[in-house]
Parts: structure tokens; sequence; C-alpha cells
């Protein structure tokens, strides 16, 4: 689509960088999108890479003075991801039946309480407890709505720039969010010494998620020949 496009524009138009035309045109897009990975990259890079801190030097096995076994948690990192994997699958097929944004937005909404729930069963130091806490995690926050993401995103964006927005606007989340969301969990739990801060984090970048989707159209079958970003009314209503 973007080369029969770029095939009818003039000399031009055609010169013209797509990543200026993303910026230019496609600011609010890239913006919203942005806001949209931000706490799904958050939650995601928590739960593959800070779990494995907070068990194994915060969590004391019950009855015992030892931290969580690092070899445990590996093993149950690798069943989280499986899992997680065939978790995307099945998000994105709900998304095609169902939409994307009702789909993106019940991931999200159960996201910003999930935290809880996580380090709840994480705090109790038992492997089938903490092992259920990673597999809804890579479930919920790792894979859930990278499984509506990768059709969603490219969407909303019109066809000159689609893949210039969508790689800017995933980058830049990608960077505030999973880049430095180990850090700031580490961080947290250093100056408190409880999940509680972290869960508070977590659950705030989903609400931020949630705000911005309400805020974009649904694009579930939008016509992908559309120049110009996704409005209201270019898709099918999901049934």
């Amino acid at each position: 689509m973007f080369v029969e496009l770029k095939n009818s524009t003039d000399a031009e138009h055609a010169e013209s960088a797509p990543i200026v035309e993303a910026f230019k045109y496609g600011w609010k897009s890239i913006f919203m999108v942005a806001v949209m990975n931000w706490g799904p990259n958050t939650n995601s890079y928590t739960v593959q890479t800070f779990f494995v801190t907070f068990v194994t030097a915060y969590v004391v096995l019950p009855g015992t003075s030892e931290f969580f076994p690092r070899s445990t948690i590996t093993v149950i990192q690798l069943i989280g991801a499986i899992v997680g994997m065939i978790s995307a699958f099945t998000w994105g097929f709900l998304s095609d039946r169902f939409g994307r944004k009702p789909i993106y937005l019940l991931i999200a909404g159960l996201g910003i309480v999930m935290p809880i729930v996580y380090f709840t069963l994480l705090n109790t130091g038992l492997t089938v407890l903490v092992g259920l806490a990673v597999v809804l995690g890579y479930i919920f926050a790792a894979y859930g709505n990278d499984g509506v993401q990768m059709a969603y995103f490219p969407e909303l964006f019109g066809t000159r720039y689609r893949y210039a927005g969508v790689t800017i606007a995933h980058e830049l989340s990608s960077l505030i969010g999973g880049g430095i969301a180990p850090f700031i969990c580490s961080w947290l739990l250093l100056q408190f010494g409880t999940w509680i801060p972290i869960a508070i984090y977590m659950s705030f970048t989903m609400i931020c998620t949630v705000i911005a989707s309400i805020m974009v159209p649904e694009t579930v079958d939008r016509d992908l020949t559309i120049a110009t970003d996704a409005v209201p009314g270019q898709a099918r209503t999901a049934s």
C-alpha cells in the first residue's frame, strides 16, 4: 500500500521523508500510541526482569531464612514466557473478533489492579503462588497488550508514514517505559522496603494507557489504503 501510494504521488511529495511527515501530520497519533504503550511496556519489563530481582533479594522461603532460589524463578519465567506467547495469539484473535479497542481496554484495565495480585502472590514465597504470579504477569502484562498492538498501532496511522509513526511511538515509549522500569522499581524497593510503591507505579502507567486508549478510535477492518490517520467511523462496529 505504501509503494502504491508513493508511485501515485508527485515527485516532490515522493521525496519527502516519512519520518518528517509523521511528526508534521501524525504527532497526535504518535503521542497517543506512545502513551498506549507506556503502561504495557513498563509492566512487561517489570514482570520479565524485576520479578527475578524481587523474589531473589526480598522474598524469603516460608519457614527458612533463605531467599527464593534463582534457579527456580528462572524456570518459572520460562514457563511464563511460553504461556504468554500462546496468550498473545489469543488476545490478537479476540481483537479480530470483538475489535481492537475493547480488548485493549480490557487488558489495560485489568493491568491497573493486577500489580497488587502479582506482588501479593510473589510475597508468599510459595513456589506454586510465585509461579501463578509470573504466569499471570506474562498473560496480562508482558504479552497481553502486545497481542493487540501489532495490528492496532499500524491501523491508527496513515499509509504514507505508518511504519515511521509506529516505530517512533513504540520506541519512545519503550525508552521511558520498560527501559527504566527495572531501575525505578529497584529504587522504590530500596527507598520504601515494600512492594506497594512499585505496584502504584505500575498501576499509574496503566491508568495513563487506559485514558489514551479511550481517546483513540476503533480500527479493526479499517481500509488501510487511507493516507491519513484513523478517525472514528472508519472501522466496522465490533459485534
